[in-house]
């Protein structure tokens, strides 16, 4: 995961998912054992919120974009119930 800090709470909630949903690979192996899983295990529904929410975006036509974003809010709900459910 990352060695440089950048990104590195949203990496690790990506290897803790990897991790929960079974993946075996080494990296997701040593992962496991670290004190990163455990801090995200500790402030998951915080980190959740932070990296599975809907965010400001403007690329999206004004007339379309409550549309979009309903859509996403919709498809994201269902990710994150999975997410803190595993």
């Amino acid at each position: 995961w990352d060695s440089f800090g950048l990104n590195k709470d949203e990496q690790e909630l990506s290897f803790y998912i990897c991790a929960k949903l079974g993946n075996q690979a080494p990296l997701v192996q040593i992962f496991k054992n670290s004190e990163a899983y455990l801090r995200v295990e500790q402030n998951l529904p915080a980190m959740v919120d932070e990296y599975l929410g809907l965010h400001e975006e403007h690329t999206s036509p004004l007339i379309w974009r409550a549309q979009i974003n309903d859509i996403y809010k919709r498809a994201l709900e269902k990710v994150r119930n999975r997410v803190l459910n595993l």
